[in-house]
């Protein structure tokens, strides 16, 4: 029979970024260990925040030409890059414009323009040039968020399991683990669409369980995962996947939104489980 560890027997550290309330279970009560989990995030949202015109999503804005960028930039590019071929053209990080045009911008407000601007091909458009250049043929707007929470779980991950032996990092429901002893942590499915818990996960260390939270940011007709070829948002729909990698099943959760059937998902990525609820 499998071991379970219970979450309320670690230390518990919360706090909000990148939109997102933040709970990191911890065997290690450090305060140094804490307040560095606080500053990678804090870094990552102030480098890659489309809504912070400091961050380097801003610089690409009004201009075009030759870039210089930060080497984690590029390579959150070059992870976009493929996913933007994997989902024929419907995931990609210039969603931002459309975002915009439908009222998720930077003054939240959430107010449809009448006229959508055309979103830009990745591919035609951005040209990586090494780890730290990049070329962009005319101004554009990115948004990192499709895959951003996916990327920061990762990075937070890579950096816990060198301080701690068991630990879980709980991204308002998007969850990655890992425990020395490879114990088991039991993991409830909230239906925020049926208002229940309506299925559990026995989730192994390793593993990332990721939901489509499109639920969170709603507004008018739409939520933040937007189809750019028919501009719709199906909200009527919650999708959960389980995997060995957090972008990759950010990445995935989309998938069902942008007019992927589970067959196709399950074709594409047969080492991932995937639940799609009605």
């Amino acid at each position: 029979m499998s071991e379970f560890i219970d979450p309320k027997s670690l230390n518990n550290y919360s706090f909000k970024s990148i939109g997102t309330c933040w709970n990191i279970y911890l065997d290690n009560n450090n305060p140094k260990l804490t307040t560095n989990i606080k500053n990678i995030c804090t870094l990552f949202e102030n480098r890659f925040s489309r809504f912070i015109s400091a961050s380097e999503l801003y610089k690409p804005k009004n201009k075009s030409g030759y870039f210089k960028s930060s080497h984690e930039f590029v390579r959150i590019l070059r992870i976009y890059q493929k996913l933007y071929t994997i989902s024929d053209k419907r995931f990609t990080p210039l969603i931002a414009i459309r975002l915009e045009d439908l009222g998720y911008d930077e003054n939240y407000s959430f107010i449809s323009k009448e006229r959508l601007r055309e979103i830009p091909d990745f591919l035609e458009n951005i040209k990586i040039i090494s780890k730290n250049v990049i070329f962009i043929n005319k101004p554009i707007s990115f948004d990192f968020g499709g895959i951003g929470k996916g990327y920061l779980i990762e990075k937070l991950f890579k950096y816990l399991k060198t301080k701690c032996n068991t630990f879980i990092i709980d991204a308002s429901g998007d969850i990655k683990y890992f425990d020395i002893k490879k114990r088991l942590v039991k993991i409830g499915l909230m239906s925020y669409k049926h208002d229940k818990i309506i299925g559990y996960s026995k989730l192994k260390s390793g593993l990332s369980l990721h939901g489509s939270s499109n639920h969170i940011r709603r507004w008018l007709t739409h939520s933040h995962i937007v189809n750019p070829l028919t501009n719709k948002s199906d909200s009527d729909i919650e999708v959960w996947v389980l995997g060995k990698n957090s972008i990759l099943c950010d990445f995935i959760c989309k998938l069902p939104f942008l007019d992927f059937d589970k067959g196709e998902i399950n074709s594409k990525f047969p080492d991932y489980e995937v639940l799609i609820v009605d």
